[in-house]
């Protein structure tokens, strides 16, 4: 006997679930109904039944070859998407690790510090190109004596992030231990803290600090901000420390 026409694996998963479930009950009911019959009735109705169980086969395989397709595609998909950011990534490092190596081939104070401008710059365009869109990524310098982070550069969405954060106020104290401590803050939803007062309000919901130090130096801080609460993630605060740590050892080799 054979086997029933192929059905497209396109179909949606309810409806070969669906023919399965009737194919099965089909089956059933006739050969219930065979079992009271004789003779051509009987074996019309046994015909019946085998097209129907094949049926039921059938569709369970279109499903499992549908369902490994889908896998499969699901792994290329993340194949690609991975291989996406690490392009990016490297393209984003690219001009990071070559003024790293350029200032510790400088032999002046001055030289170097031209090239540390750059550097914090590449530094804040790579925490931006490869997180979320509409992040915004911003380095402020430490001032000790003054206890103070001054905003020295940034890039990103349009508003300006503040230029600095002062010691003697909520705000300005948090972040101030937060550098002094050598730490790492995410916060997914800013409205939900009252440590965090954007300078406009609802300019962003979720923003990630973390501190720009060496062992014994302490330079600032670098601080990434997003529009929607939770659009910054794990992968995001632990991009930001390997920046901060970079930036950090470009400061060091400045001085």
């Amino acid at each position: 006997m054979a086997p029933p026409p192929a059905l497209p694996t396109g179909w949606p998963g309810w409806v070969l679930n669906g023919l399965a479930v009737v194919s099965a009950g089909g089956a059933y009911v006739v050969a219930a109904a065979a079992a009271d019959t004789t003779g051509a009735a009987r074996v019309t109705l046994l015909v019946v039944g085998g097209v129907l169980a094949a049926a039921v086969v059938s569709t369970q395989l279109i499903k499992q070859r549908r369902d490994a397709q889908q896998i499969t595609k699901a792994r290329e998909v993340a194949q690609e998407a991975k291989a996406a950011f690490g392009e990016a990534l490297s393209g984003a490092l690219a001009p990071i690790t070559s003024y790293l190596s350029e200032m510790s081939s400088r032999s002046g104070r001055a030289d170097r510090a031209t090239v540390v401008g750059k550097l914090a710059q590449a530094i804040v365009d790579a925490a931006v190109s490869v997180t979320t869109p509409g992040a915004r990524c911003a380095f402020y310098r430490y001032d000790e004596d003054g206890r103070r982070l001054v905003r020295e550069t940034y890039v990103g969405r349009p508003s300006i992030p503040r230029l600095q954060f002062v010691g003697g106020t909520p705000d300005g104290d948090a972040v101030l231990g937060l550098v002094e401590g050598g730490d790492l803050v995410r916060i997914d939803d800013v409205g939900q803290d009252a440590m965090v007062t954007p300078t406009h309000p609802g300019d962003y919901q979720t923003v990630i600090a973390v501190a720009v130090v060496t062992t014994h130096r302490r330079f600032g801080m670098l601080t990434l901000d997003a529009p929607l609460p939770g659009d910054l993630n794990n992968a995001d605060s632990a991009l930001l420390q390997v920046l901060a740590n970079l930036l950090g050892a470009g400061l060091a080799i400045a001085e």
